[in-house]
């Protein structure tokens, strides 16, 4: 799990985005997919 201020996409590009019932927005990339929880700011790597 990142911590928000250790977020960084500088070696990564984002491939998709999605938003999920106005709560959670994915972010893939070309290493992983990104979870943030808009109502919490809580970011997890998946």
């Amino acid at each position: 799990m990142y911590e928000e201020e250790d977020f960084n996409l500088s070696d990564r590009y984002i491939k998709n985005l999605f938003k999920i019932d106005n709560r959670y927005i994915l972010i893939v990339t070309n290493k992983e997919l990104i979870a943030f929880n808009t109502k919490k700011i809580h970011i997890k790597k998946y």
